[in-house]
């Protein structure tokens, strides 16, 4: 809009003032506008020392460190509103030694903590089926919460045997070698990776209940995200996701498109489906950091139609000696009979009934119509079999 050409022309010149030209324009912008938006950092900008800015809303505040947070109220702040969620994950801090002199505190905590105002929740929630908002709302919000979606329009996803006949959308699916016949399932401990944890049959056993879900073209495979507390694990999961892609194992073709992440990195965001591998699984019943009631919180909290948890069950409900909600959580899934072991999901994706309901499922996605273009196979001798 402010551009008359001269900072092009600059710049195409190699002008050495074209920088402080940029900024003469960022500063007249500025000037013509009511509402400027920036990061916290960036409202330190230089270009902005001759600029008053009397109302500050500092949005997402508890994911940033209070430093930050405090850039853009020195700018003559007269009113504030911060926005933020500080039952979630709060800003990273790497050094154990910030975090222990209290930078991992953001402004929105210490504004709550010195309780200078009463907060104001929002209580809708408009993301989640009603089962799945359940437990975060009881534990996390005081039962605060009021479901604002309506739970038929969160159908149950294919592929999966629900508990309650699909009422519930919330399961956990324990893969410890405790519930197999000898140790069917082999051997599911987990192992250090350098910093990191990974639990190899964990991740394999994940992958392939997957499967049906996907074959049956009830959700799309793009709304379904695989999280996990561990970037190990992470890594391991996408090895399980390619390696049945490249084999064509059928049904795998669109595995490329689910998301896998660890809940840190998927903060803010959501799918319709969430498949969560806590990764745990050890003689002790240590789950280290997995014990943090924020990243629960944001694991619990991101599907729309259905949450499931592969893990070792025992050892989330020993959180060893750790004061967690997990154990809390265990009682309540079990109470639903939402906990079963992984043989068990094994024989109900293949019994007859859910068979015939995979089967309808497939006839029904086959008779939508296509949301796209054609996939064309294209082989590689880098890739192996991918779709394009």
């Amino acid at each position: 809009t402010f551009d008359d050409g001269s900072l092009a022309r600059a710049i195409a010149d190699g002008d050495g003032q074209a920088t402080s030209k940029r900024h003469m324009m960022l500063a007249r912008a500025v000037r013509s506008q009511q509402v400027t938006v920036s990061t916290c950092v960036g409202a330190g900008m230089e270009m902005l020392d001759d600029h008053r800015f009397t109302r500050v809303l500092v949005d997402e505040c508890s994911q940033a460190v209070e430093p930050s947070a405090l850039i853009p109220l020195s700018r003559h702040c007269e009113r504030l509103v911060v926005i933020g969620d500080h039952r979630q994950l709060p800003a990273t801090v790497i050094s154990n030694h910030c975090q222990r002199l209290g930078l991992g505190r953001s402004l929105f905590e210490a504004l709550i903590d010195a309780r200078t105002t009463a907060p104001v929740l929002l209580t809708e929630q408009r993301r989640m089926h009603s089962s799945i908002s359940a437990f975060p709302n009881q534990a996390f919000y005081n039962s605060a919460l009021v479901n604002a979606v309506d739970d038929a329009d969160r159908p149950p996803i294919a592929g999966f045997p629900w508990p309650g006949d699909g009422d519930c959308r919330v399961a956990l699916v324990d893969v410890s070698t405790r519930h197999g016949s000898d140790g069917a399932l082999g051997g599911g401990y987990e192992t250090k990776h350098g910093l990191s944890r990974m639990n190899t049959t964990e991740a394999r056993l994940l992958v392939d209940a997957i499967l049906p879900i996907v074959q049956c073209g009830n959700v799309a495979p793009e709304e379904i995200g695989i999280l996990t507390a561990y970037t190990a694990q992470k890594r391991e999961l996408k090895r399980e996701v390619a390696k049945r892609v490249q084999a064509g194992v059928p049904g795998a073709a669109q595995l490329h498109k689910v998301t896998v992440d660890t809940i840190d990195g998927f903060q803010g965001m959501e799918k319709e489906l969430i498949m969560f591998s806590a990764t745990r699984s050890n003689r002790d019943g240590t789950i280290g950091f997995l014990a943090d009631a924020r990243r629960m919180n944001v694991m619990l909290t991101r599907a729309q139609r259905g949450v499931i948890v592969f893990a070792d069950g025992e050892v989330l409900r020993s959180r060893g000696g750790f004061t967690s909600f997990w154990g809390d959580w265990i009682d309540w899934v079990e109470k639903r009979n939402a906990w079963f072991p992984y043989t068990e999901l094994e024989e109900r994706q293949k019994s007859p009934e859910m068979q015939a309901a995979l089967e309808a499922a497939r006839q029904t996605a086959a008779a939508a119509p296509a949301a796209g273009g054609t996939w064309v196979e294209v082989q590689s001798e880098e890739h192996g079999t991918y779709y394009w």
